[in-house]
């Protein structure tokens, strides 16, 4: 058997034998997916582009989590891992992106003599990391827990935004700024569109921007202090 099938094999037989995964179904040669419940979860294994099929490489694993709610939330469309719609715009969560330990879920293997120790490992990552990380996503509290401990503010101030949670949004809003961003003018307009900044603030914060760090965050307090009291 080659080496390539031969890790095929080894992730095939992971997803059959634990429990925890029996549930996820085969959509390809490397990839399982799960859809139903507040989310949909998506695993999938993938050679390195200097794979050699006689020497192998590296092998990585990722995750992929789609949240039906966050996605309509933010861009008002249907949207499915099962069957995307590269017309349509998606908002999902990824693990090797968003992890600071990209590092946990790549495996260098170089010989059929490497695969049961690559499987072994490969079975723990799913077991005590992989289905932990959907854990981020079971509900939309859980949502913006994760995405406020990545500091994702912006992000989170969007989403808030268009959840009808304004005070909450603008709560994000404050952090992101806070973090003296630069080349904001895509953010500023994104936060315009949420009715959370008006034309005026945008200019007034995309020039604050440009400006050196003490004037930007003179600039930002002065904003944000007037902004609190019409808030």
């Amino acid at each position: 058997m080659t080496l390539i099938k031969s890790i095929n094999s080894s992730i095939k037989s992971i997803f059959k034998s634990e429990p925890l995964l029996e549930k996820y179904k085969q959509i390809s040669i490397r990839n399982y997916l799960l859809v139903g419940g507040y989310a949909e979860y998506e695993i999938f294994f993938y050679p390195c582009k200097w794979w050699d099929k006689h020497n192998g490489g590296n092998f990585f694993g990722e995750l992929y989590c789609l949240v039906p709610e966050v996605q309509k939330i933010l861009y008002d469309t249907d949207q499915s891992l099962a069957k995307l719609d590269y017309t349509k715009p998606i908002s999902y969560y990824q693990y090797r992106t968003d992890s600071k330990k990209k590092i946990d879920s790549a495996w260098k293997i170089t010989s059929l003599d490497e695969i049961d120790h690559f499987k072994s490992e490969v079975r723990d990552w799913l077991i005590n990391i992989g289905l932990k990380w959907f854990d981020n996503f079971t509900d939309f509290q859980s949502v913006v827990d994760y995405l406020a401990e990545r500091e994702s503010y912006c992000r989170l101030a969007e989403l808030l935004a268009k959840s009808d949670r304004k005070m909450e949004a603008i709560n994000y809003l404050y952090l992101y700024l806070r973090t003296l961003p630069r080349m904001i003018e895509k953010q500023l307009n994104l936060l315009c569109e949420c009715a959370l900044i008006g034309i005026e603030d945008k200019n007034y914060l995309y020039k604050a921007s440009i400006q050196s760090e003490d004037q930007y965050k003179k600039r930002l307090d002065y904003w944000i202090q007037n902004s609190l009291k019409i808030n």
